[in-house]
């Protein structure tokens, strides 16, 4: 949370020192996210009605494989909470969280411990 960072408006600093993004490039992906889950919505509603000649050689519709979609939600769920607990490991192991990295910059978004990166004076 913010409450670790002993300068309260570092966030917003750093917020306000990036550039904005391009508007062409807002649309862009506005339009992307549209296309493509309008194309996911339809190629589901098809999926769905889909019919095939099953094993008996009778006519079936397409039955969702919830047994396998659970799975797929279960494994995502545990690879967060692997993620989870190996940050706060290292976290509390090390000292510090992993550094989140800048788009066009290979220095961290976050200060590193004891460094007093973008500071004028140093706050008691």
């Amino acid at each position: 949370g913010l409450h670790r960072f002993k300068h309260p408006n570092f966030v917003t600093e750093m917020a306000s020192s990036r550039k904005k993004t391009p508007a062409w490039l807002t649309a862009l992906y506005v339009a992307g996210m549209l296309i493509t889950g309008s194309i996911n919505t339809l190629s589901t509603k098809l999926q769905f009605q889909l019919h095939s000649l099953g094993k008996d050689g009778e006519e079936e519709t397409f039955r969702k494989p919830w047994f396998g979609t659970f799975n797929m939600l279960f494994a995502m769920a545990l690879v967060l909470l692997v993620e989870r607990l190996v940050t706060a490991c290292t976290a509390s192991c090390c000292g510090a969280a992993p550094q989140m990295m800048a788009e066009s910059s290979k220095e961290g978004l976050l200060p590193k411990p004891g460094e007093e990166k973008g500071r004028k004076r140093k706050i008691a």
